[in-house]
């Protein structure tokens, strides 16, 4: 089973437009609200483990570009549909702050699509990441790491290390109940700190074993648990 397959034909039949006979006015642009959540974060305190609720318990169809729209500023970012991993089998909307840089290095965030289900069916959504964010913590090990981050991602977590990667300095945290995956990683120079080099949300639909396959860790043996 992959991404691809579980994904496949998921999703509501969307609904048909209807054309007046008068003509159509182009659309103001979207004016900012407070009720848009960011799609691109610009710090890592802006992350915590109920920021993306609809994956934690999505509906049976899964969740939707469209409905994941409705709840984020997507308008305010640059937004590009492209193709991630080492054989790029990944179809992703990606959304950089290119527009506004604050920084060397903009903050990204990406939706991971399922395939086109066809037949007018909306696009539906299997994961939400967030990388080079500022301000993300560091500490010695990867369990006082954990312990600073508890407030925004508290535990229970268990801890892994992907196989296939074969790297002393990546270790996933992560929740299957919950969707949640901080990816764990120690710089190689200076200090070798550890800090969170990303954060993702999976859709509980989505077996973990499966999401680890389809991102190529092959497997993630766990190491420990933290309680």
């Amino acid at each position: 089973m992959s991404l691809r397959l579980l994904f496949l034909g998921l999703g509501l039949v969307g609904l048909a437009a209807c054309s007046g006979s008068l003509p159509r006015l182009k659309s103001p642009p979207p004016q900012p609200s407070q009720n848009l959540a960011s799609t691109v974060v610009q710090s890592f305190a802006q992350l915590n483990a109920d920021s993306y609720p609809e994956l934690r318990s999505p509906p049976a169809h899964g969740v939707t570009v469209d409905s994941l729209r409705k709840r984020h500023d997507t308008f305010r970012y640059t937004e590009s549909r492209v193709l991630w991993g080492e054989k790029a089998e990944f179809s992703v909307l990606q959304f950089s702050d290119t527009d506004r840089p604050t920084r060397a290095v903009s903050p990204v965030s990406a939706w991971f699509l399922g395939p086109d289900p066809g037949d007018g069916a909306p696009e539906v959504v299997g994961a939400v990441l967030f990388r080079d964010f500022a301000g993300a913590p560091t500490a010695a090990d990867p369990y006082q790491l954990l312990g600073q981050v508890a407030e925004q991602f508290p535990a229970p977590w268990l801890i892994c290390r992907p196989a296939a990667l074969g790297s002393a300095d990546l270790l996933l945290a992560y929740d299957e109940a919950r969707g949640l995956k901080l990816a764990l990683h120690r710089s190689g120079a200076g200090e070798q700190l550890w800090s969170v080099d990303h954060v993702e949300y999976i859709s509980t639909l989505l077996p973990i074993e499966v999401w680890w396959m389809e991102k190529g860790y092959e497997t993630c043996p766990i190491e420990d648990r933290v309680l």
